[in-house]
This record gives C-alpha cells, sequence and structure tokens, in this order.
C-alpha cells in the first residue's frame, strides 16, 4: 500500500532529462491521485536540490504524498 517514487526533477526540469530513468514530482502526485494506494514517498532528490525547496513540496503536495529522507521507516 506504498509506492516508493523516483521524483529526482520537477516537470520543468525533466523535459531536458528525458531516458535518464527518472519520473518528476509532479508526476508522482498525479500518479498518487488516480492509484488505489494508500501512500506515495517521493526519493532520490536531486543532489542540487536544496532542503527549503524539499520543504516547499512537502507543503505543496497534500495528504498521503511525502517527501523521503534519510532515516525514513515504513510500519507495514
Amino acid at each position: 500500500n506504498v509506492v516508493i517514487w523516483d521524483g529526482t526533477y520537477t516537470d520543468l526540469e525533466i523535459v531536458n532529462k528525458r531516458r535518464w530513468g527518472h519520473s518528476s514530482i509532479e508526476e508522482a502526485s498525479r500518479f498518487y491521485q488516480y492509484a488505489n494506494i494508500g501512500r506515495i514517498s517521493i526519493c532520490h532528490h536531486a543532489p542540487f536540490r536544496t532542503d527549503h525547496e524539499i520543504d516547499r513540496f512537502k507543503s505543496e503536495l497534500g495528504s498521503g504524498v511525502e517527501v523521503g529522507y534519510d532515516g525514513l521507516e515504513f510500519d507495514l
């Protein structure tokens, strides 16, 4: 009931990075809205992403969509 999502880039950033094997943060949110899952955790953040940006994503994504971090644990 948990999806771990590779959300390295944003929709705008990923345009020039097709075929790199990553997805977007917004794509994770859209997937969550249409899939029948309990929660989705976005991980594998871009190395240039700042803590401030990640905090902003957290506040914009809504319930059920979370941003992964080092040490995050799941109760399954």
